[in-house]
């Protein structure tokens, strides 16, 4: 067609439109940690281990929702602890994670006592970012029960703006991925 009647100028990027049968495209990373996903280590870190508590199940006798969040926050927290992200640390370097971003996937029901294992991943790292991916598996049956990948950002405990990581927690992370 003729680019002056759209309006469009015929320098414009082209989008290409997927048409029925055609094979789902992989969406590019976000330009947060753009090339992050395709230079991974693909070994996850065995990363934290607990079994579900009377108080997590909920009325139809499963592990309720929010204590999937709470035990991957557990796992987050699991991992940093183990790159060097302690007391110490916050207290020397004034700093600390916030949590910006989760997207967690449910793929199996947990039962009142049943034992986890949390896996992680380190996608991708910057002085001032980090993307994981966690796997909760159940610990003897090892089918994976829930995933989620969660963003975080490095933050000043003076003033709440995000600042760049002390250079030796940046290089253990940088080490995970």
């Amino acid at each position: 067609g003729d680019s002056r009647k759209s309006g469009f100028s015929a320098a414009r990027p082209s989008v290409t439109v997927p048409r029925r049968g055609d094979p789902p495209r992989r969406p590019d990373p976000l330009p947060l940690l753009a090339g992050a996903v395709d230079t991974i280590d693909p070994t996850p870190i065995a990363t934290y281990r607990v079994r579900v508590a009377p108080s997590w199940i909920d009325y139809n006798g499963q592990m309720n929702e929010g204590y999937y969040a709470v035990s991957f926050g557990d796992a987050s927290d699991a991992y940093l602890m183990r790159a060097g992200f302690d007391e110490d640390y916050r207290r020397r370097h004034r700093g600390t994670f916030y949590t910006v971003e989760t997207h967690s996937r449910y793929l199996r029901e947990l039962k009142l006592d049943d034992p986890l294992e949390f896996h992680t991943t380190v996608l991708g790292v910057d002085a001032k970012k980090l993307h994981l991916f966690h796997s909760m598996e159940h610990a003897t049956a090892g089918y994976a029960a829930a995933t989620q990948e969660a963003f975080f950002l490095h933050v000043s405990l003076d003033d709440v703006s995000v600042t760049p990581m002390a250079p030796e927690l940046l290089a253990t992370m940088e080490r995970d991925r």
